[in-house]
């Protein structure tokens, strides 16, 4: 009976058209009329104005809608109750991907109202509505009364419920009770919401798009589009921005899309909810006695300003990624902050130094920066009665590591602990050298510095290789003066650390040293 007298009242000839479009099928309105009922009847909740809405949407040919006019809608405070209601009170805080899968799109066809009843409202002011009639859009800016336009703040207040629903899931997703399918239909939600407000994405094919570009919700907010976008940074910003980010990791083909490519794409998209200032906020977090530059930090590149923000949580490729230079092959830790990563040097202090109001810094005792796993080669070494350090046999301290158990410091790895290097550094190869002879890859000597690992007669120490697999040991290339940062009279260094348990090499030619302390 229910199915009746939808029909009955889609079929009504008692409104004229206001626009047509082919972006959303009758089928969502249908649907959404469907669970507004239910929502009704289950929790006893007045929903009859929004359920008559929806209902007055009909169906034409080629795909196409007929729109209500603006008489049909209730005031913008009516809507916006009746809408609040329904999506509080029809379950969205579920983790059952069934009932996301079908709650979700219903919450976006509601909040697509707004809109409507702003373009309605422009064309009953712009002509007399004539029943049966095809009256397109009408400016804006023009026929729609300042009352009636959603500033930032207002829409802001629309999006409230949204946001609960946002920070449900974004709280599930951090304690891992997302499962795959529920954040399909999560990830494809934050990424409609966002396109209501982002920039034009028609060259983009991710999921389901909607037309809304920034200069659109810019003008039906009666606002600049700066101050529109500014207006709209809220706390729930971020954890929109992690959800586009996965949307969009979902539609990638693995390397086929870097993580440099992503961030800026997921920036362009979520810039109006999450922009630069949120980011700068990350940074001066990260950075609390440093001065920041705001000026340089917006010049920045979109992988550089994601990087900063830390979303290495929701892309995970992030985690070898450097930040300045996008090469997958970071493998260092800012020394600074503890979380961005590098590839070298050279990388951090093209961009962190000048954000942070810092030049070239001095290094210190650990370095500009810090291999992930020196912690834990650190709880591999051991002692000889004789008094000399010595350390486990690591065939490679890099990717292969596997985490210790325990946090203990006197902790050691019992046997086989270390999975098998992947290639050596210099050949790039396992079982042979460069020159083609076979080798043994639980032979490969480990500089403790830099963590690479190679054949020893890759590295011209294969007469050394022993000291060299049993004592910290430095290659040519980490064995500089700690002064002045060269190989100068390498023959010179003296090690500045004698007699400390330490793996740092702070070696230095003794007149240099000399020349720094003045």
């Amino acid at each position: 009976m229910g199915l009746c007298l939808r029909f009955s009242l889609l079929l009504s000839p008692t409104m004229a058209h206001v626009q047509l479009s082919d972006r959303n099928p009758v089928l969502n309105y249908i649907r959404a009329v469907t669970v507004v009922l239910e929502t009704q009847n289950e929790r006893q909740v007045d929903l009859r104005v929004l359920a008559q809405l929806l209902q007055l949407f009909q169906d034409l040919p080629e795909g196409q809608v007929l729109f209500p006019r603006a008489v049909d809608y209730p005031s913008l405070e009516g809507l916006q109750q009746q809408i609040t209601l329904a999506v509080d009170s029809m379950g969205t805080r579920t983790l059952a991907w069934q009932s996301l899968g079908r709650l979700l799109p219903v919450v976006v066809t509601l909040y697509d109202l707004y809109a409507m009843r702003i373009d309605a409202i422009a064309t009953q002011n712009s002509t007399e509505s004539v029943l049966g009639v095809h009256h397109p859009p009408a400016d804006v800016a023009l026929f729609v009364p300042r009352s009636e336009l959603l500033e930032a703040r207002t829409r802001v207040e629309l999006l409230r419920p949204l946001d609960d629903i946002i920070d449900h899931q974004y709280a599930a997703l951090k304690r891992g009770a997302l499962d795959g399918r529920a954040l399909a239909h999560v990830t494809n939600f934050a990424y409609q919401i966002v396109s209501h407000h982002g920039p034009e994405q028609s060259h983009v094919v991710i999921f389901f798009l909607f037309p809304f570009n920034l200069t659109r919700s810019a003008s039906i907010s009666g606002q600049s589009a700066s101050a529109y976008v500014s207006g709209l940074s809220r706390k729930a910003s971020p954890k929109y921005l992690a959800f586009v980010y996965l949307s969009t990791q979902l539609a990638a083909v693995p390397d086929e899309i870097s993580p440099a490519q992503v961030l800026g794409l997921a920036e362009k998209m979520a810039e109006p909810l999450s922009g630069a200032g949120e980011q700068g906020d990350f940074l001066r977090r990260l950075f609390p006695a440093k001065v920041f530059d705001g000026a340089k930090y917006n010049g920045l590149p979109s992988l550089t300003k994601e990087a900063l923000r830390s979303p290495y949580e929701v892309w995970p490729s992030l985690q070898g990624c450097c930040l300045s230079c996008g090469s997958k092959e970071a493998r260092y830790t800012c020394s600074l902050c503890g979380k961005i990563k590098y590839c070298r040097a050279d990388c951090q202090r093209s961009t962190i130094m000048p954000l942070i109001g810092l030049k070239s810094p001095q290094l210190t005792t650990r370095g500009v920066l810090r291999i992930r796993e020196r912690a834990s080669v650190a709880r591999a070494r051991t002692w000889e009665p004789a008094g000399m350090r010595r350390r486990l046999l690591l065939p490679s301290v890099t990717a292969m590591y596997t985490p210790p158990p325990s946090d203990d410091p006197d902790w050691i790895p019992p046997p086989n602990w270390y999975k098998m290097p992947a290639t050596c550094f210099v050949c790039r190869k396992l079982e042979e050298n460069r020159w083609g002879e076979p080798e043994d890859p639980l032979k490969m000597i480990t500089c403790a510095k830099c963590g690479h690992h190679a054949h020893p007669k890759c590295w011209d120490v294969e007469e050394a290789a022993e000291q060299a697999r049993q004592y910290d040991w430095c290659c040519a290339r980490c064995y500089v003066c700690r002064a002045c940062g060269t190989d100068k009279d390498v023959g010179s260094l003296i090690d500045l650390n004698a007699g400390a348990p330490s793996a740092d090499f702070a070696r230095a030619v003794p007149s240099h040293v000399e020349m720094q302390a003045l």
